[in-house]
């Protein structure tokens, strides 16, 4: 899928940490219960850099880096 951060669903997330994104992930029709962070490496070369996939009960700022 080409549309990365432009997907529907993505949401910015700089209040953990700068320009980071999450995206529920769902299956099957069924609710998300997890969540990939990511961030853009590149838009010109279209990378992304998958930081964390967390269960949506976990505590996002205790589980990305520092850096």
């Amino acid at each position: 899928m080409a549309a990365g951060p432009a997907l529907t669903g993505v949401a910015a997330r700089d209040d953990i940490a700068p320009g980071l994104l999450t995206l529920h992930v769902a299956r099957k029709g069924r609710k998300g219960r997890h969540f990939v962070m990511f961030r853009v490496v590149s838009d010109e070369t279209r990378v992304l850099d998958v930081v964390r996939i967390l269960h949506d009960a976990m505590d996002p700022a205790l589980h990305i880096p520092s850096s």
